[in-house]
């Protein structure tokens, strides 16, 4: 059996599921910031509470990355990931806490870049976390199989209306040898350990089976948001993108 190793693109530096699933030693992350591969991207959301700062930090290439560089290193040190290589001409940065590493390939616009390096590792990749993103359907012939496709409660099952999306394709094309697993994550936006020792995981058959049971969970917290607030609204996803919890 081969050595386990979790993709997850658009990960930014989301640390949960390193910790949600720790018997995968390797993680490929990618992210298109802080440049999606080009200096003239534009990111529309804060980077700092200051807004001179704030666009300061949106025209200058090399003040943004460098600010997403400490930005990462500090979110993964919190949980004992100390960064040990800097390689710009892969654009990528290494993770370890000596039990798992994290390859993170910043910068690199999924499936549109032309990183050899990325694309190597990724067909050692056996499993798949989705988080906020959904990527690609590309990325199911460059992985490797029995597939392992893990859903986080921050992700709806159900398809958006991008029929490139991973999760269209899945709904309509049976496809052999993926395994299905729902996290099932309660979070108190405590710290980030407390919320793992809340993971629950769920195996299903297909992606249909994972989006029911999110169905039964947003009707159980919309109905605790009225009770406590007195506000009916649907749950939102979100990636929590640089919204950093301690561990």
């Amino acid at each position: 059996m081969s050595n386990p190793t979790g993709a997850y693109i658009g990960s930014l530096s989301d640390i949960y599921p390193v910790l949600q699933l720790p018997h995968i030693k390797t993680w490929i992350y990618v992210d298109s910031l802080p440049l999606s591969e080009g200096p003239d991207s534009q990111i529309y959301f804060e980077l700092s509470e200051d807004p001179e700062e704030d666009l300061r930090l949106k025209k200058d290439p090399e003040l943004r990355q460098n600010f997403f560089f400490k930005e990462w290193d500090n979110h993964f040190l919190q949980c004992n990931f100390n960064r040990t290589l800097h390689d710009p001409d892969n654009s990528l940065l290494v993770y370890t806490n000596n039990d798992q590493t994290i390859y993170f390939f910043y910068n690199t616009l999924f499936p549109q870049t032309k990183n050899k390096l990325f694309y190597t590792m990724l067909q050692n990749a056996n499993n798949i976390y989705l988080s906020g993103f959904s990527p690609h359907q590309k990325i199911l012939q460059y992985v490797s199989y029995p597939l392992n496709l893990y859903v986080s409660s921050n992700i709806s099952a159900l398809p958006n209306s991008d029929e490139d999306d991973i999760r269209w394709f899945l709904y309509r094309n049976i496809v052999k040898d993926i395994n299905y697993t729902y996290i099932q994550s309660k979070k108190s936006y405590k710290t980030i350990l407390e919320d793992v020792q809340n993971t629950k995981l769920i195996s299903t058959k297909n992606l249909y089976d994972i989006y029911q049971i999110q169905l039964e969970e947003n009707a159980e917290q919309n109905e605790e948001t009225v009770r406590l607030w007195g506000i009916d609204e649907p749950l939102i996803y979100s990636s929590g993108r640089l919204i950093h919890f301690k561990c």
